[in-house]
């Protein structure tokens, strides 16, 4: 067509028609919308003549199905993968992210996983994965020999696995005592060899004589009492300031100050003056509605700013942290609405439980469904507060009752974060979670 002539109207229906749109009005322009009918799916769009003489299609539903369709996996070859996976399906197949009844091969369990699940590695069957993972954690006589020769223990009586916090007895090759000890103790990270008393931070440091013991408690303004307890922590010792018998460990006295002299209450480390204590949680803003009973204690208190009741612990009070949740200027505020949100992530087959306020700024709900996760359920609160304590009651449940762990870890979640509220999609679903939350959401959803 030669540059500055309209298209001919009657042109531009024709190729409309072509591809099986009908106009229903007049052609206007090239780039301008023209409302048309799709023979095909019987919808009313509003393509551009310019896209569809390219040959894009004029029907945007249309075009999307016709992507899937080209991207879906046959059933055939789903079945294949199910096969091959030792799980064999017992319905049509759907679709990749719905579930799948299948039976096992194995074990003949009945289940539901989705063909993503299993495509991605994880497993059909959540029993024969229970089986599976437990018989690669468990530790046989012999590996238990070995492990326990690298930490200078010796396997007591006859050995037989359980679990990892089974108790089993062992001797000591330094100090030669013999105690009781589990899988998870020994697996601690940064452990150092010996039973429970030699293996403590710095044991080199506690494997003293009787010179260099006493010497220790000397520097510390402290006098050993009685006989010497050999490579024992915890020590009875006289503090040479209040001339009083005390109990303390070794351990702390080398990790502490040397100008903490004298028993705990004496260097500092522990305050017992109530004048003392009243004067900090003064400074503090906070009121004790009961009397004092420890450091690391829950402590009821009033806060003199904003008069809500709250439990800081005296320890955290004191160094520095301070003691009202309502008043923190960072981080989740207690005071303005919030949401408890369930979301779940297919890839990594997890699910995760949370809680952010309504008008958080960044918005954390996109932050995750940027990084592929999808959120299930969101569930208002006119207080924070209330939000939190769902929060703490769902995770007392799937930790405490149902005793499942943490999923992921930091470099699974680097931008996010929020690991630690996370659980894996086959030890339990979101629908169970979701009727937790129900259940626990009628004491506290908009408590006044």
């Amino acid at each position: 067509m030669p540059n500055g002539k309209r298209l001919d109207p009657k042109v531009a229906e024709k190729v409309m028609l072509k591809a099986g749109l009908k106009p229903l009005e007049p052609y206007k322009s090239n780039n301008a919308k023209w409302k048309c009918l799709h023979i095909a799916c019987g919808k009313i769009v509003f393509p551009l003549y310019s896209s569809v003489k390219r040959g894009q299609g004029g029907c945007y539903d249309c075009g999307r199905r016709k992507s899937e369709l080209s991207r879906r996996i046959s059933e055939k070859k789903a079945v294949a993968i199910m096969l091959k996976a030792g799980v064999k399906p017992l319905e049509p197949y759907t679709n990749s992210l719905a579930r799948w009844k299948c039976q096992c091969l194995t074990c003949g369990h009945i289940g539901y996983p989705s063909f993503n699940m299993v495509n991605y590695g994880q497993g059909g069957c959540r029993p024969c994965s229970y089986i599976k993972s437990g018989l690669a954690s468990r530790i046989t006589e012999k590996d238990a020999k070995i492990r326990l020769k690298k930490q200078k223990l010796k396997l007591i009586g006859k050995y037989k696995w359980v679990d990892k916090r089974t108790y089993f007895k062992i001797q000591c090759l330094i100090c030669k005592q013999v105690s009781e000890t589990n899988w998870d103790t020994l697996g601690k990270k940064g452990r150092n060899t010996g039973c429970q008393t030699c293996s403590r931070s710095k044991a080199s440091f506690k494997q003293v004589s009787e010179d260099m013991h006493r010497n220790l408690l000397a520097e510390h303004n402290l006098e050993h009492i009685g006989e010497y307890t050999g490579n024992q922590d915890l020590t009875i010792a006289k503090c040479l300031i209040c001339m009083k018998r005390k109990k303390i460990r070794r351990s702390f006295l080398i990790v502490r100050k040397k100008k903490m002299q004298g028993c705990m209450t004496c260097s500092g480390a522990k305050i017992a003056d109530p004048k003392k204590i009243e004067r900090i949680m003064k400074k503090a803003k906070l009121i004790p509605l009961v009397p004092y009973s420890g450091a690391h204690k829950k402590w009821k208190c009033e806060c003199a700013k904003c008069g809500e009741t709250v439990y800081p612990e005296f320890n955290s009070v004191l160094s520095g942290q301070g003691g009202c949740i309502f008043c923190a200027e960072i981080g989740f505020n207690y005071k303005k609405s919030a949401i408890v949100y369930v979301i779940s992530h297919h890839q990594m087959n997890a699910i995760k439980i949370g809680i952010t306020n309504i008008d958080s700024k960044p918005d954390r709900l996109k932050q995750f469904q940027q990084y592929g996760w999808e959120i299930h359920k969101k569930y208002d609160f006119q207080k924070g507060i209330n939000a939190f304590k769902v929060e703490k009651d769902v995770f007392n449940w799937i930790r405490k009752d149902l005793n499942l762990t943490q999923h992921l870890t930091v470099e699974q979640m680097p931008r996010t974060r929020g690991e630690t509220e996370t659980v894996s999609a086959d030890s339990i679903t979101v629908i169970e979670i979701q009727n937790k939350i129900e259940e626990l959401i009628k004491d506290y959803r908009n408590n006044p």
